[in-house]
């Protein structure tokens, strides 16, 4: 009669406790799926290595959505579209910019989106109407091609002076 009771303690135990994993699991999906967000898209002419799916998008350093695809325009192959799923609440304004910016030194990239004043228009996506973001080039691209170029430089110096100190140019000058 002592096992029949512990058995069935522990039956009602187990039951409540699946219940409640169960009753978890779909406030957890119900939670996710609450959220509404509007659809943007960025025209990128420069390298997107290290942007993928789900990467994160930042307003002022605030997580405001994710990117939800990547791929290269259709319209035009020197451009990479991206769409963003941002969260509906948060105003994004005409006069906002965004660029890709690196995570920490791993080479992940996100999307960072600066500027906007309260006084410019609403950029409003609707089901019909993706609106583009305007972008610019990001830090890292620009640094890179400024090292490229002082890189450039260095060399057409160092072939001009080759040039310069031959031989018999260094016995002229020393005579």
């Amino acid at each position: 009669m002592y096992n029949r009771v512990n058995y069935t303690i522990v039956g009602i135990f187990v039951l409540l406790f699946g219940a409640g994993v169960i009753g978890f699991t779909f406030w957890l999906a119900k939670y996710n799926m609450v959220s509404e967000y509007s659809i943007y898209k960025l025209y990128m002419r420069e390298s997107v290595a290290g942007l993928s799916k789900d990467s994160t998008v930042r307003l002022r350093g605030v997580n405001i959505g994710r990117v939800s695809k990547i791929r290269i325009n259709p319209e035009n192959i020197e451009e990479i579209e991206v769409f963003l799923k941002i969260d509906s609440t948060v105003p994004i304004k005409e006069n906002m910019i965004a660029h890709t910016q690196m995570l920490g030194i791993t080479g992940l990239l996100s999307i960072e989106i600066d500027g906007g004043t309260n006084g410019a228009k609403n950029l409003i996506a609707t089901e019909n109407f993706i609106p583009v973001i305007t972008t610019k080039q990001s830090w890292l691209s620009k640094t890179t091609k400024g090292i490229g170029n002082l890189s450039e430089n260095v060399n057409t110096i160092l072939k001009q002076s080759k040039k310069i100190l031959t031989d018999k140019n260094i016995e002229n000058l020393s005579s």
